[in-house]
Order: C-alpha cells, then structure tokens, then sequence
C-alpha cells in the first residue's frame, strides 16, 4: 500500500491551571461546550488511523485509535474513560458527574477496547466501525482518578471532546447486503455470481473473500469489481465472486470475508459471513412478476404499480424470485439487488408533462433475464399543496385534537371543496366539503368538527389560523397514535401530498414536513417539532 502523506493533528487540549481557566477553559457557551477544569491533568485527546497516521477528529476514520493524553498515568480501576454515541448534551454532561452512568448514558457507550500504557497515555479502540459521518463524544469523568488515587480534577468535572466520522468513502466500508441474501435456498447449481456490497472503499477482496463449501474448502473462483450502478446503487464498492463451475446440488455453502479485506485505512474489515444452499436442478427460467396491490392513487401496470405527480415517478413491483433488476429510465441505468424480489424506485426533479420512457430488467441466480418497456407521463394541473405538520397524538381529547396542517406553496389560490383526507393509502378517505380556499402561501388547518382551538392542553393554532372542519375524524376513524401515512388527494383521486408512518407520534407533539419535497411520503421527510409541542407558523 502506497504511503499517503501525514495530516494534520487535531488533538483537543484543556490547560487547566487555577491562572489560566477563564483564559484558557471558558467558552461562551459554558457547560455544553466547554471541557471542564482538570487541575494540571493537561487532559488532551487526538485521532489516528490504522497506519498511525494523524486524523482530524471532525473526520476519523470509521475504524479510529483514539488516543488519551494526561500529566500522569490514570488509574484503570476508576473505569471513568467513554466514548459516546450522539452529542455532548445537558443530561450527559451531568452524568458525567457521578458514578454509575445513568441507563440512559450507559446506552449511548460506543463498547471500545481501553488499554492504559505507562506513559500516561490511554488509547481507545472502538470494537465496531463508527457510523459513517455520526457524532460522537470522547468524555473522561469527574469521577476519574490518577494511579495514586488522586482525583484527576478536585471539582468532579468532566473532560469531553466532540469527534465526527467522515461521511466519505474512503474513510471505510462494511459489509451491507450480500447475494443469494443469509439463509437462501435453492440457490441454482448455475450460479452466475455471489455479490457483496460494501458502503465504503474496500481493498484486498482476491485474497479477502472466497466461497466456501460444506466440508470448509475454498470453492475455486475469482473476485470481479462492479460499478454499483450495474449491480446495486446502494453500495460504493460493489464485488462479485464468479464461480468456475457448477455447485453441488443441495449443498451448503458460506460466503465469507477475511483479515485481507482492507479499507483505505489499512486496517481489516471485521470477519463476515452468509450462507446458503444450493438447490437440485439447474435454472434455465427467467423471473416472472408478482401481482401486487396498487394503492388508489397509483397507476397499475403489467409487472407493478407507479407513483406519478408532476416532478416525481415512483415504480414498485416484485420478481417471483431473487434478482438483480436494472431500470434504464433514458438518462442512466439503475440497479438493485433484491434478495426477496422486491424493489423500489423513483426519479425526482422532472418537469411538469415530460415522459419517462423506462426499460425494466430482473435478472435472476443464474442470469435468465426477464425485460418489460413502458412510459409515464408526469402531471401537469396538480394542485400545489403539501401536507407539513400532523399532530396524531393531541394532549386534549381524541380524536378531536388531531390536525393536520397543509400549505398552498403555490401562486395560484386552490378551492379544497372535493379534496380528500385518508390514512389508508388504498381508502378514499374522508372528502372536504367546506368551500373554504387556500390562498397562496396560506396555512389550512384540516381538523374534526369537535376540534376546540381553545382547549389549553394542546399548543393553539396561529392566530387567524383558517381551521377547516372535515368530519367527525381525520382518517377512518382518527389518526393513530402508534404511527400511520396521510394521504391528501384532489377531487380526481390523484395523490398531492402525503405524511410518512414515522417516526412514532409523541403526545402534544407535531411531526413536521424536514424536506423541501412538498409532496412526498417517504420514510425520513418529517421529523419531531423542535419546540417539543405544535408550534406553526402562521
């Protein structure tokens, strides 16, 4: 491996002399932000890599050496030395005060193998990879003592410093999806390859991943790199294992990973495995399709159902088997493995009218491919309003209380009369008969005919806020509190908007639209309020 040239230190060091704290220790956002006095401990922490080169803490690598400066050794048995998953925050910083942790900070504790050397010097090995691109605290105690038994700071404060993982491919990959997936039987004899996908830049795999049969000998094979476009987008580095010849009929096999799988870093992927087995005769039939459900608003075709509004096509559908399915949408081609079969995909940023033409493909095991061509057409009159904020889980009664709040982002003003409010995504849902309009910009709040603005155990709305009332509950009957879509649709049934199932509705708590995408559904486009209540802008 060639040498890469030393990065700069970052190291985050805390000069605690009694002259020098305010100096030195004191920063404006005081106890979140500061690392607290620590005496003459000289409490300093720095990142490296596995070659032992010097790693920026705001971008280690995903399998990082940390490594802990002091003044003098630190005592092992105090075990007061963490790493943390997530922010330094209020509750963690008070914690860190006292011994043991709380259950909830002990849940946080990234598990890390600590060694102490005697140079008082700590080093601090993370026994998993980091989260590509999370935040995580390095923190030493209040309660920490050096190895004569003196406290390492007399005041029982906390020493922290704030890391980040590098979200980029080069800082390290891992194992996220295999084919044939864990536990797949009848697999064919004629197995074209086995894939693994990784989600950072790997290295090493003609010696690191091999086949292995029921009797643990290698299967003879040869490792071949695919761009992920052809094989799975969702990876970074995407590699095949071809087999030079037949498997045995109904034996077991294991696709595994050694200590030669390297990542940028040098260091060595954790050892991997998936089994599976093979079936007992030999696949010369292409995939066939599923018949899935459409939903109401979703157009049903041959092989699947499509999503379309006026920026965005959807396509879900389902292969009786599994497949690698690529999707030629005219501009680029598109992969997925599908271990069960099913997929999904979409295309954003169209225009209002464009066609989409698509050539669909699975391809299965032992390479039989099926082929499907259609095409799509976006709309062009689609009513621009979006569904921003629900509020599933009032304080006050239910379901009197629920709400859901959408916008006109338009330049145009939208009659709601024919308009439909469902929880069900193949349910109508309940219609709007109100005449009510929304204006450009405007906020609506949708809500049931008992709805009490005034009760004081919910947030209130805006003021001037226009409430318009849909009947005796929002959905069937009431949103639910464990967590459900919402689906807005004009009068031709089409869908404009709609709200995910997640994450969980909190009581009082609004889930608010966190995406410039005023139509989507998906999972991750809304996100608790943070004010902890319902507040909207008006």
């Amino acid at each position: 491996m060639s040498a890469r040239p030393s990065r700069p230190a970052f190291p985050v060091i805390l000069w605690c002399s009694l002259g020098a704290w305010l100096s030195a220790c004191l920063s404006p956002a005081r106890d979140l932000a500061r690392s607290a006095a620590h005496g003459d401990a000289g409490l300093s922490v720095e990142g490296r890599d596995f070659e032992g080169q010097q790693a920026d803490l705001t971008a280690l690598p995903r399998r990082p050496t940390l490594v802990l400066h002091a003044t003098r050794p630190l005592d092992p048995e105090s075990q007061a030395i963490f790493l943390f998953e997530g922010d330094y925050d209020a509750s963690l910083a008070e914690d860190l005060q006292r011994s043991p942790l709380t259950a909830k900070s002990a849940a946080r504790v990234v598990p890390s193998r600590i060694a102490y050397d005697n140079d008082a010097s700590v080093t601090v090995t993370p026994s998993a990879p980091l989260q590509n691109g999370g935040s995580y605290v390095f923190a030493v105690a209040g309660f920490a003592r050096f190895s004569d038994g003196s406290k390492v700071n007399g005041n029982g404060s906390a020493f922290h410093a704030a890391l980040g993982v590098s979200a980029a491919s080069s800082a390290g990959g891992s194992v996220v999806s295999a084919f044939p997936a864990e536990g797949s039987s009848s697999v064919p004899p004629n197995l074209r390859f086995c894939a693994l996908i990784f989600d950072g830049a790997v290295s090493g795999e003609a010696r690191g991943i091999w086949l292995e049969d029921s009797r643990g000998l290698a299967v003879p094979a040869h490792t071949l790199r695919f761009d992920c476009h052809e094989l799975d987008a969702n990876g970074v580095a995407c590699i095949a294992l071809v087999p030079d010849g037949a498997l045995e009929p109904l034996a077991r096999y294991a696709l595994r990973t050694g200590s030669e799988l390297r990542d940028d870093h040098g260091a060595a992927l954790e050892p991997w495995s998936s089994t599976f087995t093979a079936g007992d005769h030999v696949d010369q039939q292409a995939p066939g399709w599923r018949t899935l459900p459409c939903a109401r608003d979703e157009q049903a075709l041959p092989f699947g159902c499509a999503l379309v509004d006026d920026t965005h096509v959807s396509l879900r559908a389902e292969a009786d088997e599994p497949a690698r399915i690529l999707i030629d949408d005219g501009t680029e081609t598109w992969a997925q493995l599908a271990p069960a079969g099913a997929f999904a995909w979409s295309r954003n940023a169209l225009a209002p009218g464009d066609n989409v033409d698509l050539t669909v493909r699975a391809i299965d095991a032992a390479g039989n491919q099926a082929r499907d061509s259609f095409a799509l057409t976006t709309e062009t009159d689609l009513a621009a309003l979006s569904i921003t904020d629900v509020r599933a889980d009032p304080l006050g009664p239910e379901p009197a209380q629920e709400l859901v709040e959408i916008r006109n982002y338009g330049d145009t003003p939208v009659p709601l009369a024919g308009f439909s409010l469902s929880d069900k995504p193949d349910q109508a849902g309940t219609p709007i008969r109100s005449d009510a309009i929304a204006y450009p910009q405007a906020r609506v709040l949708l809500v049931p005919d008992a709805f009490d603005p005034s009760d004081p155990r919910d947030s209130p709305p805006p003021a001037g806020a226009l409430l318009v009332h849909v009947g005796p509950c929002l959905g069937k009957r009431g949103l639910s509190n464990a967590g459900g879509s919402v689906y807005l649709r004009d009068p031709r049934g089409r869908r404009v908007s709609a709200a995910p199932a997640t994450p969980r509705p909190k009581p009082g708590v609004c889930l608010q639209r966190i995406v410039d995408d005023p139509r989507s559904g998906e999972p991750g486009t809304f996100g608790y309020d943070a004010s902890g209540t319902c507040a909207r802008d008006p």
